[in-house]
């Protein structure tokens, strides 16, 4: 086969299979999918799916869901880090299991300081960051006794 039929069936499969697919693409990458796994839900080589990111419609509905499951992680990381409040049910019942009360209560689910130092580090690194910056160079530091000067050879 040569390379312009195989763009030319890559242009139909693309336009025919995948196009209708684009809304697909979109929500499973909200959902967390990776490009193994659309190219696997496609039924297509992730060679393949590389190759139809130069459709930018296709490339567009892929950075759209993957930049919306972004946003969503770093939403619950700030959420997880600063702590929030919940509402619990708790269901009671007697030994046959029947329910005897209902009860919702608020619970408060307290700061993570694992989540709060990665917010730190990542948000703020000229701050947070564990590797410090010394600066080695220095110009004229003056010691008493101590001359840069190269010392007299007594053999010369």
């Amino acid at each position: 086969m040569s390379k312009t039929v195989d763009s030319e069936h890559r242009t139909k499969h693309y336009k025919d299979m995948i196009e209708p697919k684009l809304k697909d693409i979109e929500k499973w990458c909200d959902e967390g999918a990776i490009d193994v796994e659309i190219a696997k839900r496609l039924g297509i080589s992730v060679k393949t799916l590389y190759e139809y990111k130069k459709y930018s419609e296709f490339l567009q509905a892929i950075k759209k869901g993957k930049e919306n499951a972004d946003y969503k992680v770093e939403n619950s990381l700030y959420k997880r880090a600063m702590g929030y409040r919940v509402l619990e049910k708790t269901i009671i019942r007697n030994a046959d299991g029947e329910i005897i009360k209902e009860q919702i209560q608020e619970k408060h689910i307290a700061p993570d300081t694992t989540a709060q130092i990665f917010w730190l580090k990542n948000r703020m690194r000229e701050n947070w960051n564990d590797k410090q910056q010394i600066d080695l160079n220095v110009i004229n530091v003056n010691i008493p006794g101590i001359t840069d000067k190269e010392p007299d050879n007594p053999d010369n």
